[in-house]
């Protein structure tokens, strides 16, 4: 899904940046947004009570010229 909404037609000239949190602890989301070229940015620390206790989140980004960049390596025939 998250590749799909990435991908999709109707944002493309809309999104310049793309942006998500993720709890510090979910290292599976996180290697999974890193494999789609998001890069980790900063963490948020301790700012979300989550089963009563603060968590830290990670805030990860991708760039359209970053996506669009490896979207080309694969694809060379790629138009954007």
């Amino acid at each position: 899904m998250l590749k799909s909404f990435i991908t999709c037609r109707k944002y493309k000239v809309l999104i310049g940046r793309l942006w998500l949190d993720v709890r510090y602890k979910n290292q599976k989301a996180q290697r999974l947004y890193k494999s789609e070229g998001f890069v980790e940015e900063g963490t948020l620390r301790e700012c979300i009570l989550y089963h009563g206790s603060y968590e830290s989140q990670i805030v990860m980004s991708i760039l359209k010229s970053e996506y669009v960049e490896g979207i080309r390596a694969s694809d060379p025939s790629y138009i954007y």
